[in-house]
């Protein structure tokens, strides 16, 4: 199984040089309207868990770099004045003062685990404000882009191009789990994973870690995925937000989403499920108890539900998910998948039937013979097929091998 990288979820601070003085700037005085795109973020996963004054930071951040997409100022950030670098960005006056760095964390973090296509931001922030006796107070974002403007004007018409190209063809249907397989398998045959980048961290490759990486260049590491699936979803009114954790096997960083799908909370990591060029639905709606079995989610991340439903899951929507040791039972379902024109069977085993199924598809001529007997059509017999699975979540994949 090959593991992914991201870059965690921390910025880098620009702290006041001092904190018993006043430090303003000359512009922005006036804070950005915090209602004006308001209908585009109502319902984004985590502005909902924000305070009513957060809430307002919130949407002054996104109405500045809504209306500020195409002009460039010049920000310093750095820890000191001996690390500080100069960046095309912008000065966002913040309505309510933040009164901690882990306040504004909060902020920077809720903001844009909700808003991908705010892909030209770096993951790098300042903080400007003033302090009294008893208090500090945050009252600007610093915020620095990684392109300049021009070449943000035609980075977000491509994306926007790349959404509306990827998205034609989706099913018309209400059934959300239909809609997110469409974009699943569509992102993944669009996306490879990038492993220089994964190896060279973000400064290497920033566009890699966004949704443009994915969508755009065609390669992204597991962050690039994530913020991509979450971008497309929204398109289709399928809500989601980023979850981050490590793989239990390597203790590498990793995110993936958390989806809601016909009103029910699943996990789901396409970057797994695209791994080594081999598509597959192994964590495609899994439950919170599936996915401990390789994952380990990050503590303290705000709106990280238990899911516990299996309805959408993709095993059981195919019905290929084995809790049986009768193994007629299993050439049955490889026998339906068959007989519907797949060239790939994935099939999931509860924990006790795991290694009756492996010893029996391990067998290519018996399974053959309890299946093909089974087959109509133009098919009389189960085709030759490679064997692969996923041993820490219980999958097992057959695939029909090329002439």
């Amino acid at each position: 199984m090959v593991k992914r990288r991201i870059l965690p979820l921390v910025a880098v601070l620009a702290l006041l040089s001092s904190l018993c003085g006043c430090f303003f700037l000359p512009q922005p005085i006036i804070p950005p309207s915090p209602t004006k795109y308001q209908h585009e973020f109502l319902d984004n996963w985590q502005y909902r868990y924000l305070s009513q004054e957060e809430r307002a930071c919130y949407g002054s951040i996104y109405t500045a770099l809504t209306d500020g997409a195409a002009v460039d100022e010049t920000v310093t950030i750095g820890d000191d004045k001996s690390t500080a670098q100069e960046h095309p960005g912008i000065h966002i006056r913040l309505p309510h003062p933040v009164q901690s760095q882990e306040h504004m964390a909060r902020l920077y973090n809720a903001f844009f685990r909700d808003n991908p296509h705010f892909f030209y931001v770096s993951n790098t922030y300042g903080m400007l404000g003033y302090s009294t006796q008893e208090q500090t107070y945050y009252d600007t974002l610093v915020l620095a882009y990684t392109k300049p403007a021009d070449q943000r004007t035609e980075a977000i018409a491509r994306l926007e191009t790349a959404v509306t190209d990827l998205l034609t063809g989706r099913p018309d249907t209400m059934d959300q789990y239909l809609i997110e397989l469409y974009i699943h398998d569509r992102l993944a045959g669009a996306c490879t994973y990038d492993y220089t980048a994964a190896e060279q961290g973000y400064e290497s490759d920033p566009s890699a870690y966004t949704a443009y990486g994915a969508l755009v260049d065609g390669t992204a590491v597991c962050e690039g995925y994530a913020r991509a699936m979450q971008l497309l979803l929204r398109r289709c009114g399928i809500h989601s937000t980023l979850v981050t954790g490590q793989s239990l096997e390597t203790n590498e960083q990793h995110m993936w989403n958390l989806v809601t799908v016909n009103d029910i909370n699943y996990h789901l990591d396409l970057t797994w499920d695209d791994a080594e060029d081999l598509l597959r639905h192994t964590y495609l709606n899994i439950t919170t108890e599936q996915l401990s079995k390789t994952h380990h989610i990050d503590e303290g991340q705000t709106g990280i539900d238990t899911c516990s439903m299996t309805t959408d899951n993709f095993f059981f929507r195919n019905r290929t998910y084995v809790d049986t040791y009768e193994r007629q039972a299993i050439a049955t379902m490889i026998a339906a998948r068959v007989n519907a024109g797949d060239t790939t069977v994935e099939l999931s085993f509860s924990d006790d039937t795991f290694d009756n199924g492996l010893l029996f598809l391990k067998n290519a001529t018996l399974t053959a013979k309890m299946v093909n007997p089974l087959l109509n059509g133009e098919t009389k017999a189960l085709w030759d097929y490679d064997l692969t699975g996923d041993m820490a979540q219980h999958t097992l994949t057959l695939t029909k091998k090329e002439n």
